[in-house]
């Protein structure tokens, strides 16, 4: 294990007036809160806002909500490669599971199959609602899926937990292209509160209930709040390079890690949190630009790579708006295996994507007893390099050698 300056895979990192704000927050409690939920609603345009306790808290609450209104319909369709926190909030929800192939040029879902499963009266008959996903922060296709869905009462929601500030080439902003959005302020995301989710809809109906299920939720409590705190300045200290190499040799903190588990804590945001969000406008646009001139180096080396492929489906004729951790796929995995071996002795950052499709998580309930292969593929050979602002020229020249070697 490597002990000295190592890269995060992800960061938006904390400062200590984040922090000092955070107390503020707790000192305005309610009006700060409130006065976050109105900033949202006028950078994203949207009508209604609610502060969570994390992501997968949000989409828990909003698949909640969207049961109510559609009480018979019990299966929501999700890509099969995504974070883990969207299969366990279906679950914790009570719903169930239902799985659509990839495609390989943009981590999307696969066009064909997801027309057969939407358009088939059989197939989705009981899909309550399409989760796509805008993964590492680049732009699924929710155009192209509306016109599949097309009056056939499925919802959709879009994850944009990886892609909050991103606005896309239709001048859309990630999270109110479908029915309801949501976006997590865990660490690494596009803007951080050390946890915390956002959702937002312009829908009444949908609003309405969601209204009723957030006043039965319970509030931070005085010991998890003090958690909190403390877990602020343990990110304030840890993130930085030159400190990062130390949790990661501590289990205890489960760095690089990815979990599935449905026994997650489900609150309103705290106003600590909403303290520490303050200025974010700000701070989320510098983290976008940083992101962004880093995305337009990657990508100008990996143009003339026959060794890997980045699957942004025609985003190298654009900025990489807001990616918060930038995608290649190796054309075997032995040589994904040496890269990722290589990043961990010079602490580059490089990791892999989730370590499998959720087809091949144990414990989660899929409807269909079927292999995926476009996302079993993506999950073998994968890796995502660093974006965000400890990166160094010389980081990204030591990276690009590392991933393109044999090139």
């Amino acid at each position: 294990m490597r002990i000295g300056r190592t890269l995060p895979p992800s960061a938006a990192p904390l400062t200590f007036l984040n922090i000092i704000n955070g107390f503020k927050g707790i000192i305005q409690g309610d009006k700060g809160l409130k006065v976050f939920q109105s900033q949202l609603n006028s950078y994203f345009n949207t009508k209604y806002c609610y502060l969570t306790s994390s992501g997968k808290a949000a989409l828990t609450l909003i698949l909640e909500t969207l049961h109510e209104l559609s009480p018979h319909k019990t299966e929501v369709l999700i890509p099969a490669f995504t974070c883990y926190s969207v299969p366990s909030a279906i679950i914790r929800a009570g719903l169930k599971v239902r799985l659509c192939d990839m495609e390989h040029d943009s981590l999307d879902f696969d066009s064909c199959e997801l027309k057969s499963i939407i358009t088939d009266r059989k197939q989705s008959s009981k899909i309550l609602a399409v989760i796509p996903t805008h993964l590492f922060g680049f732009q699924a296709d929710i155009l192209k899926l509306r016109t599949y869905i097309d009056k056939r009462n499925i919802f959709i929601i879009e994850d944009a937990a990886q892609a909050m500030g991103v606005r896309f080439i239709n001048g859309k902003m990630a999270g109110t292209c479908g029915d309801i959005g949501f976006f997590s302020l865990g660490r690494g995301k596009a803007y951080s509160a050390v946890e915390g989710g956002i959702v937002i809809t312009s829908r009444k109906d949908i609003a309405d209930i969601l209204t009723r299920q957030m006043e039965k939720i319970s509030k931070y409590s005085i010991y998890n709040t003090f958690k909190l705190i403390i877990y602020s300045f343990v990110l304030l200290i840890f993130t930085n390079p030159y400190m990062f190499w130390l949790p990661k040799l501590v289990p205890f903190f489960g760095l690089g890690k990815t979990v599935f588990a449905t026994d997650f804590k489900i609150n309103s945001m705290s106003s600590y949190q909403s303290g520490l969000a303050f200025g974010w406008q700000n701070r989320l646009e510098k983290f976008k630009k940083k992101r962004d001139e880093i995305f337009r180096q990657y990508m100008k080396r990996f143009k003339t790579s026959t060794n890997h492929h980045v699957p942004l489906n025609g985003t190298e004729n654009n900025e990489g708006r807001g990616l918060i951790r930038f995608p290649v796929i190796f054309k075997n995995s032995r040589e994904r295996f040496m890269a990722l071996q290589k990043s961990k002795r010079l602490g580059l950052g490089i990791m892999p994507g989730y370590p499998d499709s959720i087809n091949c998580i144990s414990h989660c309930m899929i409807m269909d007893n079927k292999i995926f292969p476009v996302a079993e593929s993506i999950a073998d050979l994968l890796v995502t390099l660093p974006t965000h602002e400890y990166v160094t020229q010389k980081d990204i020249k030591t990276i690009l050698n590392c991933v393109l070697k044999g090139d």
